[in-house]
């Protein structure tokens, strides 16, 4: 990995307005930039683009707080990575990585991810109790369980 010109704070920020509550945890892999990403719940995009700011091989992670009102049943939270870089290693390599999350205070033991090549992964929530996320892959405004 490149490395940056120093090793930035961990970013918080809230999104969107409501009272449900996810927070994302998310950090990456530098490479000639910051990996930028969009998150949207049920379909729409939830704030602009976003920057990850931390190492993932530091063990650090940024912390997004996205806020909405989407009711009862499971909303699907969708992150997609829109700067994708490739130098041709893995020390040459932009990665996006969802750490970690927690809906409405439960902890998602499962909610991590790994976006690599320019895709979108999206996680399917259960309302209110800490159930495993279905994981969702996005290519090409395809959806197809994994």
């Amino acid at each position: 990995m490149q490395a940056q010109a120093a090793a930035p704070a961990p970013a918080a920020q809230t999104i969107g307005s409501g009272s449900d509550s996810l927070v994302l945890r998310i950090s990456q892999d530098y490479y000639q930039g910051d990996a930028q990403y969009v998150v949207k719940v049920d379909g729409r995009q939830i704030s602009g683009t976003l920057t990850a700011q931390v190492l993932h091989s530091q063990g650090q992670s940024d912390t997004i707080t996205v806020k909405g009102d989407w009711g009862p049943g499971a909303p699907k939270v969708e992150m997609l990575f829109l700067s994708d870089a490739w130098g041709g290693t893995s020390d040459t390599d932009r990665n996006l990585y969802l750490d970690g999350a927690t809906y409405n205070g439960a902890s998602m033991p499962a909610a991590s991810l790994s976006l690599m090549g320019g895709r979108g992964a999206g996680l399917r929530l259960h309302r209110g109790k800490p159930a495993r996320p279905k994981r969702i892959l996005q290519h090409a405004g395809l959806d197809r369980g994994v």
